[in-house]
């Protein structure tokens, strides 16, 4: 009797141990799915300088991540960004931020030709930059805009690009580097008032 109660006791402990240690992969396998901040900045410090940078730069203004992989972090809906991107994948323009812009075709070719790192997702309704930096993001994105809205030519914005950045090497700012000087409007918000002018 006493070495069955034994066996008994000796079995439900066991079962205690396995169980507590499969919540505890469990909890691994959780952390992975939605790593804090201290995840994503060791996975971070294992890729190119730039992109390391751009990585603790953005979590430092955005908090962490909502989704990370071992060459990519992701933010969704981090105002006045729809979508930031920092790849490892991409060590010179490790960094891509994304806002809702509609760009008529119309005026398609005219901006790819002032290039910059800018994108434009035409079925979303969007414009990206990609680089290093917040800042050089920025800058394209604000001369995007000035091109897009007739306030400079494709000349003026590249000649404007090349002194900004001159002028930022010799410690000197610009309100194009600090934040976006244009409204964000949802870009299905701007599609539908340019179908319905008066």
């Amino acid at each position: 009797m006493r070495s069955r109660l034994g066996i008994v006791l000796a079995l439900t402990a066991l079962l205690v141990l396995f169980l507590d240690r499969s919540g505890e992969r469990r909890m691994g396998v959780a952390m992975l799915q939605a790593p804090p901040g201290a995840w994503a900045l060791k996975m971070s410090s294992r890729w190119p300088e730039n992109a390391r940078l751009a990585a603790r730069l953005m979590m430092d203004e955005y908090g962490p991540p909502q989704r990370a992989s071992s060459d990519r972090l992701d933010w969704e809906a981090r105002w006045p960004w729809k979508r930031i991107s920092v790849d490892a994948r991409q060590p010179s323009r490790p960094l891509e931020q994304v806002v809702d812009y509609y760009v008529p075709d119309s005026k398609l070719a005219e901006l790819m030709r002032f290039s910059h790192g800018l994108a434009v997702y035409s079925d979303r309704g969007e414009l990206a930059a990609r680089s290093d930096s917040e800042e050089l993001n920025c800058l394209s994105l604000n001369l995007a805009d000035d091109i897009l809205t007739g306030k400079k030519t494709l000349a003026e914005a590249a000649r404007f690009y090349d002194r900004t950045l001159a002028l930022s090497a010799a410690g000197k700012s610009s309100p194009y580097l600090r934040r976006l000087r244009f409204e964000v409007t949802p870009a299905e918000r701007l599609r539908r008032a340019e179908h319905f002018t008066f």
